[in-house]
């Protein structure tokens, strides 16, 4: 999971999760490893910090759990993954075109000299 912050984009290594990072989640949000996935994905502010705090700790930032307590959530930004999901069709995909882009590739190949 990438993300940008104040305009720095950070990494989020969702399939890593050391012991230590473990028991200062729970430590800190009451949450075990499943619980934490399920309410990164729903927004929980808890869960947001958690992966704040674990992100800027793994790159040798030297934060405290509190250091988030005046976090604007305004300033976190989702960053996409460069390369498209399964879910998302590419060109050549093998999927028809939408009636008007079809439409419109067969106007373009069909007035070609």
């Amino acid at each position: 999971m990438r993300f940008r912050v104040n305009g720095e984009v950070l990494e989020f290594d969702d399939k890593k999760m050391l012991v230590r990072e473990a028991r200062e989640l729970k430590h800190h949000t009451g949450m075990g490893l499943a619980a934490f996935s399920k309410a990164l994905q729903g927004g929980d502010p808890d869960a947001i910090v958690a992966m704040l705090y674990l992100t800027f700790r793994r790159n040798s930032r030297a934060v405290k759990w509190a250091d988030f307590d005046e976090f604007d959530l305004a300033a976190l930004e989702v960053v996409p993954d460069e390369k498209p999901t399964e879910d998302e069709p590419t060109e050549g995909d093998g999927q028809a075109d939408p009636p008007d882009v079809a439409a419109e590739r067969e106007e373009v190949t069909t007035t070609a000299p």
